[in-house]
């Protein structure tokens, strides 16, 4: 199975994002791929990059990976964003 990759550009909160995705990694899973064009940390990665195998059905009833990538960044944002509230 040949691995053909789509690639997308987003900007989050100002920074520029690359998303990589390969709805057909193996036989049982997509590869989505993160990773901030300056390497800046992110809420989902301290690095500016992520790796992470799911489940193409996943990706798409979430949206497609541009969806879901946004939404997972907004979300941890939102939740590390609570707990530094909680601190206080």
């Amino acid at each position: 199975m040949e691995k053909r990759y789509q690639h997308y550009r987003l900007e989050w909160r100002g920074l520029e994002i690359e998303v990589r995705y390969c709805p057909h990694w193996s036989a049982c899973f997509a590869h989505l791929e993160i990773e901030s064009m300056c390497r800046s940390p992110l809420p989902v990665t301290d690095t500016g990059y992520r790796s992470v195998y799911t489940q193409a059905a996943t990706v798409e009833r979430l949206g497609g990976p541009l969806s879901l990538v946004e939404d997972w960044l907004d979300r941890q944002a939102d939740h590390k964003e609570q707990l530094h509230l909680r601190h206080w």
